[in-house]
């Protein structure tokens, strides 16, 4: 049960009186800015730092010296610098500053806003493109709130909250015999702390911060949107840890963490990241703020996109996209991921434009609300079952305030036999040894270099682990009934792999394939228990080499540097022949008065005919669509 945040009564007339006094906000000479609504004051130094921010209710700066600021990481680290200052905005009930820098490659704006009677400020940063602007690789980009070292006290989430080191915990911690790698460090008492144990997922980071107990102060991040974050729903960054130079909370813009990459920007490319909330609440105890906070964010969604907030790079005018996904081959659609993205690529390293997503209900369909009109391709995964490929459906132009894609039709990968499969297929470790721990370094050494895993008898939740992360070989056992004609198929998914590890696969003692995964995206040794930089692999062969009987499979991992490897989502053997049937619900029937739209079985719209017998197309099976009705044509 939710607990409603304990304020004082005294504080409670104070902060309804000052809830109603007028917002104010000038900017001096010396580009020196000053914000204020009765229940914060701020001021912001001319490199746009907003380095004082004090509550009513104490007076007393909530930051440190370096205060609320925006960095970015190409080949060093940059600061906003800004070169100028203005009030854009200034009304009883809203103010607004900007700082901007115009004078390297990247042009950056940074903006604040204070509103009347919300105890926080909003803040927002703009990239625009210059024609020397794709000089610029943007590795790194956020906001971060520096606060006093009295708030020691962190949440990211109901699992992973609590208390963390001190700044002079952190001083000694941070020496030089005690670092074990980048922000890892041996404390004192023996224990190991990390940033990357408060990572989060971006899909379920609405809100983080920090708490001072004994202030009664509380400071979050609060992100309505996560339109403007890199990667999609998959993708995982920082929020709070802890320093010698003081606490921090931050709210990542743009990140290479854990298997995301690096943007640049062409002449005439913008792109804003916000606005998000910088909120300061009070109460009796951390859990209570918490509650307020998760309140409070609730409240923040679903007011976006803000209305009251007016930028060229921000349009209100949005749409709802939905649609239907369906299988051909038969499967639920239910519970799949649909992602609206840029086409090509990978969804977890894009990052310039503007990220959607949303999940199919029972029936397939989904509605994915507050899309900025434009040009997407459609992405669509599983989050359950054995369907490991991802769909594109490309072309979608969002222009009305619906944009309905009907009925999409996908046609998975799938054989006549199912012969055994590890897990279900959702990009992630879940189910497996260790996978549901909570993020810490060093979890690798409690995973064994060589196991036996039979499936129908182990047990996943045990007896298979959330990484392989050891040069040794995972051996899976089975029995055949009998044998198959034809090809066989092994498939892999695979959650993550760190230090480019080579997995060699063998069919009973034969190597059938070797898979290399060319990157690195540090999830194993930066405390990632789930997830990194998704891959899929596969390979064919002659069902020749099954036998009735005893057969194996197995993986041998080599070439991995320290704490690298591979984190396994779902494995799955076949044989047969490609499933075909069930390819539609209506068959083809050319009495049906056309237009006809013609689409491949990956959902790619290829031609309009007036009538089934006006199409040329090459030899194949396609998915017709006229009004209502549908149904494959093979040609």
């Amino acid at each position: 049960m939710k607990r409603p945040a304990i304020i004082s009564l005294s504080m409670l007339v104070a902060l309804s009186s000052l809830a109603e006094d007028n917002v104010t906000a000038s900017v001096s000479s010396a580009r020196q800015g000053k914000m204020s609504n009765g229940i914060l004051s701020a001021t912001i130094e001319p490199g746009g730092r907003l380095n004082v921010l004090k509550h009513s209710s104490s007076n007393v700066n909530l930051l440190s010296s370096n205060g609320i600021y925006f960095d970015y990481t190409a080949e060093a680290n940059s600061a906003l610098s800004a070169k100028e200052a203005k009030v854009v905005k200034l009304t009883d009930d809203y103010a607004e500053i900007q700082y901007i820098n115009n004078s390297g490659d990247l042009h950056v704006t940074q903006g604040y806003i204070m509103r009347k009677g919300v105890s926080g400020v909003y803040t927002y940063v703009i990239f625009e493109g210059t024609p020397t602007s794709s000089n610029v690789s943007v590795r790194e980009a956020r906001v971060c709130t520096r606060t006093q070292p009295a708030f020691t006290w962190g949440y990211v989430s109901d699992t992973m909250k609590g208390d963390m080191p001190t700044c002079s915990e952190m001083t000694e911690a941070e020496k030089s015999e005690n670092t074990i790698q980048d922000a890892t460090y041996r404390l004192a008492d023996g224990s190991i702390y990390t940033k990357y144990d408060w990572a989060n997922f971006i899909v379920d980071d609405m809100f983080h911060g920090l708490v001072s107990p004994n202030r009664k102060l509380g400071v979050w991040n609060i992100t309505a949107s996560h339109e403007w974050l890199n990667g999609g729903p998959m993708r995982q960054e920082l929020t709070v840890h802890s320093t010698s130079k003081s606490p921090i909370t931050i709210q990542m813009l743009q990140g290479e963490h854990l298997g995301g990459a690096a943007q640049t920007y062409e002449d005439g490319e913008v792109q804003i990241f916000g606005p998000f909330l910088i909120y300061v609440n009070s109460g009796e105890t951390p859990e209570d703020m918490v509650a307020d906070a998760r309140s409070r964010a609730a409240e923040e969604s679903e007011q976006w996109p803000y209305q009251w907030f007016d930028n060229e790079y921000y349009p209100l005018d949005r749409s709802t996209v939905q649609g239907q996904i369906r299988f051909t081959t038969g499967q639920s659609s239910a519970d799949m991921q649909v992602v609206l993205c840029e086409p090509g690529g990978e969804i977890i390293t894009q990052g310039k434009k503007y990220i959607y997503w949303g999940k199919t209900d029972e029936n397939g369909y989904f509605s994915i609300p507050h899309v900025r009109k434009g040009d997407y391709a459609l992405r669509v995964y599983a989050l359950d079952g054995t369907i490991t490929e991802e769909f594109e459906y490309t072309g979608v132009t969002v222009e009305d305030t619906v944009t309905d894609l009907g009925l999409l039709y996908f046609y998975p990968e799938t054989y006549d036999n199912l012969l055994w499969s590890i897990g279900v297929s959702d990009r992630l470790s879940d189910g497996y040894a260790i996978s549901n721990h909570p993020r810490a370094y060093g979890l690798w050494n409690d995973v064994p270099a060589s196991l036996t895993f039979i499936p129908g008898t182990s047990d996943p939740a045990t007896d298979w682990y959330y990484a392989q992360c050891k040069n040794g070989t995972w051996t899976v056992k089975f029995n055949l009934d009998e044998e198959y004609e034809g090809d066989a198929h092994l498939t892999a998914s695979s959650a993550a792999a760190t230090n480019r590890p080579t997995v060699a696969v063998k069919v009973n003692d034969e190597k059938v394939a070797s898979w290399y995964y060319g990157y690195n995206d540090a999830s194993i040794y930066r405390s990632a228990t789930q997830a990194g930089r998704h891959a899929l692999n596969s390979v064919t062969f002659p069902a020749s080499k099954l036998r009735k009987g005893e057969n194996t499979v197995s993986f041998t991992m080599s070439g991995i540097n320290k704490n690298g490897g591979v984190m396994w989502d779902c494995i799955k053997l076949e044989a047969g022949e490609r499933v075909v049937s069930g390819i539609a619900d209506v068959s083809a029937d050319s009495e049906v008065a056309g237009p006809y739209d013609i689409y491949t079985v990956g959902g790619l719209h290829v031609a309009t005919a007036a009538t089934l017998d006006d199409l040329d197309l090459p030899k194949g099976l396609y998915i017709y669509r006229c009004g209502t009705k549908a149904g494959k044509i093979v040609m």
